[in-house]
């Protein structure tokens, strides 16, 4: 339903936002001759009728996710549980290719309890795609993280309980000689 907002601004959805009238102003009205459509309901029969609703002009799928992971990241020191979300997987086809260099790298806590450095592809397994995590040794050079070796195991979503992207890779210092 649409109700006359407050301070004569149009229409609005919002019961907080509607012009409360008084009886004097519906008599007023009244007076002057309401259209069909404008009829006087009281606040109180409206306040338990109303529920809460969600405008969807007013919510964003990326917003949301960029504050989740705010909080998760303040709740949780960083570690982002499988349930919750996945890293976006890069795409290894073929399992082990030698052409294939990773970008991303992410720390993974096993339900095992073991903590493992590895990347997030798809992969064919048997000519299935598949998201696995693959186990990598990594390399920092030139202030960014190079896969070493990788494939030491690969890991299923089920195995793996909590995930978080490596930390930004330690910048060599100059050593100014003081």
């Amino acid at each position: 339903m649409n109700w006359w907002a407050k301070g004569r601004q149009g229409y609005t959805a919002n019961l907080d936002n509607a012009h409360q009238f008084t009886r004097a102003e519906i008599a007023e009205m009244q007076a002057r001759g309401m259209r069909k459509t404008d009829k006087p309901w009281l606040c109180s029969y409206i306040d338990g009728k109303s529920a809460r609703c969600v405008n969807v002009s007013f919510v964003s799928y990326d917003e949301m996710k960029e504050q989740e992971s705010i909080l998760l990241n303040e709740t949780n020191n960083g570690w982002i549980s499988v349930d919750d979300d996945l890293p976006n997987p890069e795409q290894e086809i073929n399992y082990l290719d030698d052409n294939f260099e990773p970008k991303n790298f992410y720390l993974v806590q096993l339900k095992s309890g073991l903590i493992d450095t590895v990347y997030y592809a798809t992969i064919c397994n048997d000519c299935e795609y598949i998201n696995v995590f693959i186990s990598c040794t990594v390399n920092v050079r030139e202030n960014r993280y190079f896969a070493q070796e990788r494939g030491f195991n690969d890991y299923r979503i089920n195995e793996v309980k909590f995930w978080q992207p490596m930390p930004q890779s330690p910048k060599e210092r100059m050593n100014d000689n003081h």
